[in-house]
């Protein structure tokens, strides 16, 4: 597990925000100096994936990498 800047998540990391949930980051975009990230729960089958939005510089928990 990594603590990391949300600047530098990729699509395919496992990351955990504020909940004990593991979320897979299916899309990554900075916008206006800030990191919109779409995650999708690990596990869990939704049909639409959240979206989150984050300072370039917030930790983040990186678990792993994970397939699509």
């Amino acid at each position: 597990m990594d603590e990391v800047a949300a600047g530098l998540l990729r699509a395919g990391d496992v990351v955990r925000l504020d909940d004990p949930q593991a979320h897979r980051v299916e899309r990554v975009v900075l916008v206006d100096g800030r990191v919109v990230v779409e995650l999708r729960p690990v596990g869990l089958d939704i049909p639409n994936a959240v979206r989150v939005t984050l300072p370039v510089d917030r930790l983040v928990e990186r678990l792993g990498r994970a397939g699509h």
